[in-house]
């Protein structure tokens, strides 16, 4: 394909796409429909039948000998990604400049619109960054904070979000208060987690820094109720004053059917090399304008590299980083989106979902298994955290990967677990597969 057809919006491969997924059967079993958590749309008719799910996972070059449980840890790129990451690399190697200086708004339009379209935002909200660590070092270090303010956080946070913190907080000396939603996160609820954040929110807390689904217990908290909250607290207060809500949403984007304008928080961070497939080494922010407004960029950004930027101009744009970088991860991140809503939205949040509750319950019955995820709904999405009574994590992962070829991980932290998690590229057959395999051990 030539550099002229990828700019012309490569309509061929995204014919293709649509044209394979129509002509694949349904698959015989519908997954079990839940009881969705707020902001998350629920399963009705637009969920795409028609995209067979052996289909979706011969779109990977996964190996077929393994069960992967953890390729949402670094992803693996699907066909439309990894094609057009191949196509412009070769192009970007033929004539670098030629083709960047050709190209490269139209691209980064295209990437911001798809994900715009995916994800309920306007693209002109949307930073683009290299990872979700990033975009979370851009936001609470750019953030507006006064001495006299404080980020309210938690101890189930992702070390990005931590750290971040503790970096801003040591050059600047705002206050950092964490505190800790559950004990056991397998007895985790919903209205124990709102209560306490609600006891929590002081005259002078600025910032509420959350992670939407914590990986190293599977808990995933409510966003949107905690939201509505924090919405209410601010309608008294003056926009140097209002709580800004963040969320890491990594383990949520992707696999819940999110819609930005409805979740209610401020900023959502995420990465396209996790649940949504995507480009590895990408990620974004997203942010509502008003809340753009209290983030000072960090990284110069080269849109406006001859002049400041005009006043008027998006502040997506504005709090990208520039400089060089892997553009052909960066313009394929647009194909992920679109590779998402070819399969459907709702149709990867019910297959994912459904596969986790067949896990969970599964996991549940045996007798020398400790679960850390909460088996009820609104409370898991994707991620599995469990140990094996006398067996370490790091045993146990081992054993699965090389007496059964099933892949999963430990989580990376000083209280280690197992960690699993089904995805598109899994299916029910090979969560029976671990449930068998974790049975013998």
């Amino acid at each position: 394909m030539s550099s002229a057809a990828l700019g012309g919006r490569d309509i061929n491969r995204r014919r293709f796409m649509i044209a394979s997924a129509a002509a694949v059967a349904p698959t015989a079993n519908r997954p079990q429909r839940l009881t969705w958590p707020a902001a998350v749309s629920p399963p009705g008719p637009d969920c795409r039948a028609a995209v067979g799910w052996s289909w979706v996972r011969e779109q990977f070059q996964l190996r077929t000998d393994q069960a992967q449980f953890s390729a949402y840890v670094l992803a693996p790129h699907p066909a439309p990604v990894r094609s057009a990451i191949a196509e412009h690399r070769a192009n970007l190697d033929q004539d670098p400049i030629g083709y960047h200086r050709a190209h490269d708004a139209a691209f980064d339009l295209a990437t911001r619109k798809s994900a715009a379209a995916c994800l309920g935002a306007s693209y002109r909200d949307i930073a683009v960054t290299g990872s979700a660590t990033a975009g979370l070092a851009m936001l609470y270090n750019g953030m507006r904070i006064r001495a006299d303010q404080e980020v309210l956080t938690t101890v189930h946070d992702f070390y990005s979000t931590k750290e971040s913190l503790r970096l801003r907080s040591i050059r600047s000396g705002i206050s950092i208060r964490t505190i800790a939603l559950y004990t056991d996160p397998a007895a985790a609820q919903i209205d124990q987690m709102l209560d306490t954040i609600a006891a929590n929110i002081q005259p002078n807390t600025r910032c509420v820094a959350l992670t939407w689904v914590h990986s190293g217990t599977g808990v995933t908290i409510p966003i949107r109720e905690i939201a509505d909250h924090i919405t209410e607290i601010n309608s008294n207060r003056s926009p140097e004053d209002r709580i800004l809500l963040c969320v890491d949403a990594v383990h949520a984007c992707g696999l819940l059917s999110i819609n930005f304008a409805d979740i209610g928080c401020d900023f959502l961070v995420t990465s396209g090399h996790k649940w949504l497939f995507g480009a590895r080494g990408t990620g974004l922010i997203i942010g509502r304008p008003e809340a753009w407004r209290q983030i000072d960029p960090t990284i110069p950004n080269f849109t406006w590299i001859t002049e400041p930027p005009p006043p008027a101009s998006p502040p997506g744009y504005i709090q990208t980083p520039g400089g060089y970088h892997a553009f052909e991860h960066r313009w394929a991140l647009e194909h992920a989106f679109e590779f998402q809503q070819t399969i459907g939205r709702t149709a990867i949040q019910e297959r994912t979902l459904s596969q986790t509750a067949q896990l969970l319950d599964g996991l549940r019955r045996l007798p020398h298994v400790r679960l850390l995820t909460p088996y009820a709904p609104g409370l898991f999405a994707g991620i599995v955290c469990f140990t094996v009574n006398g067996t370490s994590p790091a045993d146990t992962v081992q054993a699965l990967r090389e007496g059964f070829d099933i892949i999963a991980t430990t989580t990376p932290y000083a209280t280690t677990a197992v960690r699993v998690g089904p995805s598109i590229v899994t299916s029910p057959a090979e969560v029976d597969q671990l449930l068998a395999a974790v049975a013998t051990l």
